[in-house]
């Protein structure tokens, strides 16, 4: 059910529907969680859909800034996981809230350098730091698009079209990014889940009256 190959991302659709099918039938209940799980992972395949296809033609420029977006997934999964209050951070992205003022169990609020240090201590390796600093460079016109269409040849800078196919280690960086976020979401989240069903489990016994 993880990422484990390349050829994983081209059936991330199945991997994701099978994890969806196991959370979902941890209990009959369907709770906030669910929604927001839904669009996080419909999101996932869609970034690693486009990805594929964008690197399988060699249009790696394009490709580029889907590691940003795939990595804004991982890092926002993991929020969750560690916001002060759960049921206000599902709810408030449903609202469409900001969910980087919310604050987590420290305090501290959620923002993208503050889950990149979560996350390096998480997984063991600052790697995501310098994915978010890099891939965020192709979102904006940046020199970094000069490295990709320009190359050095006896003393002198030759050009190539953007879709020059190299640099195929993004798609080793596109796979570890589902493979972690798998991870969040089979791990912290499945928690998080069993917890909350365990909660409305015992809410039913004291109120049994109660449908809901």
């Amino acid at each position: 059910m993880f990422f484990d190959t390349i050829d994983d991302l081209k059936k991330s659709d199945e991997i994701y529907t099978e994890f969806l099918n196991d959370y979902i039938h941890m209990g009959e209940d369907l709770m906030a969680d669910f929604v927001v799980l839904i669009s996080i992972l419909r999101r996932a395949v869609d970034l690693n859909n486009a990805f594929i296809t964008l690197t399988d033609s060699g249009n790696y420029i394009a490709a580029a800034p889907l590691l940003r977006l795939q990595l804004d997934n991982m890092l926002y999964s993991y929020a969750r996981t560690i916001a002060a209050n759960d049921n206000d951070f599902l709810v408030g992205f449903m609202d469409g809230s900001n969910w980087k003022e919310i604050i987590d169990k420290d305090g501290n609020k959620l923002s993208d350098d503050y889950l990149l240090d979560l996350i390096s201590k998480r997984f063991g390796t600052d790697e995501f730091k310098r994915v978010y600093k890099e891939s965020s460079k192709f979102i904006h016109l940046s020199t970094s698009h000069i490295h990709m269409t320009t190359f050095k040849e006896e003393n002198k800078y030759q050009f190539r079209l953007p879709n020059y196919g190299h640099n195929n280690d993004l798609k080793d960086i596109m796979l570890v990014l589902n493979y972690c976020l798998l991870l969040i979401l089979a791990n912290e989240w499945v928690n998080l889940r069993r917890e909350d069903i365990y909660r409305l489990e015992w809410l039913k016994e004291q109120n049994p009256n109660k449908t809901k």
